[in-house]
């Protein structure tokens, strides 16, 4: 809740892909509360479990049932990272 907080302070606006689940429906809501965009993919076909993040050159996997994370500093890897959240948020619902 505080990383949400500071990144909409900042006005530093994000683009989120969620399973269509009651939890992310509920976190839609609050889309421009908190600077962001939120499309729902079918969580059936497609059950992510970490979040992932792209920013600048770095992207991040977090894993909070595992309670681990990493981030990848790489200016090849986060922009192709950026190719492929493109087409996935093609893809995704409003």
């Amino acid at each position: 809740n505080e990383y949400i907080q500071a990144r909409s302070k900042h006005k530093i606006f994000a683009k989120v892909i969620g399973p269509d689940t009651e939890a992310i429906k509920a976190y839609k809501k609050d889309d421009k509360k908190f600077y962001k965009e939120t499309r729902l993919v079918d969580h059936k076909k497609f059950p992510f479990s970490i979040e992932m993040n792209i920013y600048g050159q770095k992207i991040s996997f977090l894993s909070f049932k595992e309670e681990m994370g990493i981030i990848i500093e790489s200016t090849e890897i986060s922009q192709n990272m950026k190719y492929l959240f493109e087409l996935a948020w093609q893809g995704a619902k409003i």
